[in-house]
């Protein structure tokens, strides 16, 4: 996890800080790690459809994926639309990836079993009837978040004891990963 921050030092000794970013971002580390053939060609038709750089795809962030009784608004007996969001300590940050079965919306702690869906693109919770006044809506989920590769490069070195050797291995490079705020 990371955030964006200046911090220049003036002539006395004292800094000014300046933080570009309200919310934290990502980012991933596969490890270089030795490899079969079958799993250093999967990893890399992945690589090859992503583009390196260029695509994004869905990333479950094992160290924060849940969220339990996450409050996403009061309704107003009007609006119909709630945006899935997820406390990250002092701020809030927006879902647009929940994970597909795993939402369970509530009303004043009462699970609705029907009368709502959710986008699986944008985390918006979408009533068939607005949620009346002082009405607290919650509720819990698994999410994932929008990544991609940052590096177009795929370094693979062959291992092997003989050419023709059906063992043969790949030491397959780190490939660094961000994550990717918002819905791209």
């Amino acid at each position: 996890i990371g955030f964006n921050t200046s911090v220049i030092e003036t002539g006395q000794g004292l800094e000014d800080r300046q933080s570009y970013w309200t919310e934290d971002l990502g980012s991933w580390q596969t490890g270089q790690r030795r490899m079969t053939m079958a799993e250093k060609e999967y990893l890399l038709q992945f690589f090859r459809a992503a583009k390196g750089k260029f695509n994004t795809w869905r990333y479950k962030d094992w160290l924060e994926y849940m969220a339990t009784a996450e409050n996403i608004g009061t309704g107003d007996g009007v609006e119909v639309d709630f945006q899935l969001q997820r406390s990250a300590g002092t701020t809030t940050k927006t879902v647009y990836l929940p994970v597909s079965g795993t939402v369970k919306v509530y009303i004043d702690d009462v699970e609705q079993v029907s009368g709502w869906t959710v986008g699986l693109t944008t985390g918006i919770v979408t009533f068939s009837v607005a949620p009346l006044a002082a009405e607290v809506i919650t509720a819990d989920f698994q999410f994932d978040k929008h990544a991609r590769f940052d590096t177009d490069q795929f370094q693979a070195i062959f291992e092997a004891k003989k050419p023709d050797d059906t063992q043969a291995f790949y030491m397959v490079g780190s490939l660094p990963v961000v994550e990717v705020r918002g819905a791209p």
